[in-house]
């Protein structure tokens, strides 16, 4: 069974290839291709590696006194994607995808893992009692899948979790007030999946160790060259923001989407309209 898992995920990837790391299109809406494997993995059923959010590194132990960012129990304890920088979005030298993978890469934004569970076909997949693995199959509006293996997280120095529940890291930080005392920028957004069937978005403490899928969007990530380039919709830059009269979204040059941060912008920038485009450069 596992053979034929894998196989079946090497057909549907046809060997499609993004800087060395195999990705498979799942025929999504926004175009998202997704990788066939976490990072650190071996094979598309490997647990790889953890990582706090915001890390790109392993560490021997997940806790709030060793996380980069600062303990995070008050405001004031939270060094970065706080009040004070009102980042809420992984910068690229923080996103583990983008720094251990290179090209297009970077991590899944809260939105496009909401896109996977409400566009593709997402299913418990079991395996004999001699075989450790537990999946989940996530098959795309075209028939293509990738698999989520449920490897748990990481607390201390212990793995939790494993083979009953999976947990990957987006790149958004969570915005909602917790009713359980928590701090809001204390958590992170990340995937859920269970083995009882239960799926779904959710939150977590950034010092935990979670997995990591990486994905990339090809029709924004690759330049504005893909992109029509119009001139029928107009636009103002203002300090550190954008403002135009009609639907928009902002793409920083690796693809990443920074719509949640315009306000606090400075660079060069993707102004998206539909399908055209524009560069804008934004200063503070």
């Amino acid at each position: 069974m596992l053979i034929t898992l894998l196989l079946s995920v090497a057909s549907a990837a046809q060997n499609n290839l993004e800087n060395g790391y195999e990705y498979v299109d799942l025929g999504l809406p926004s175009g998202a291709m997704w990788a066939t494997k976490n990072i650190g993995s071996h094979s598309p059923v490997d647990i790889g590696d953890y990582y706090s959010w915001g890390e790109v590194e392993t560490k021997d132990s997940y806790t709030k006194n060793t996380y980069k960012w600062g303990v995070c129990d008050t405001e004031e304890h939270v060094l970065k994607y706080n009040d004070t920088d009102k980042k809420t979005r992984l910068d690229p030298e923080d996103d583990v995808a983008k720094v251990k993978w290179g090209g297009r890469w970077r991590m899944p934004t809260k939105e496009e893992f909401e896109e996977l569970l409400n566009t593709c076909e997402v299913n418990f997949v079991a395996y004999p009692d001699d075989s450790s693995y537990k999946v989940y199959e996530v098959k795309g509006p075209n028939g293509n899948a990738i698999y989520f293996h449920l490897c748990g997280y990481m607390t201390m120095d212990k793995v939790r979790d494993y083979n009953q529940r999976a947990y990957f890291w987006s790149s958004d930080l969570n915005q909602v007030k917790s009713v359980i005392g928590f701090i809001p920028n204390e958590r992170a957004i990340e995937f859920f999946l269970y083995n009882d069937g239960r799926k779904w978005v959710g939150t977590t403490s950034r010092y935990m160790g979670n997995p990591v899928r990486p994905m990339f969007l090809p029709q924004v990530s690759t330049g504005v060259d893909q992109t029509a380039i119009a001139s029928d919709f107009t636009y103002k830059v203002v300090c550190g923001g954008i403002v135009c009269d009609m639907d928009f979204a902002i793409y920083d040059i690796s693809g990443r989407d920074v719509t949640s941060q315009n306000g606090s912008l400075s660079g060069l920038y993707i102004l998206k309209v539909g399908a055209v485009a524009k560069k804008v450069i934004v200063a503070q």
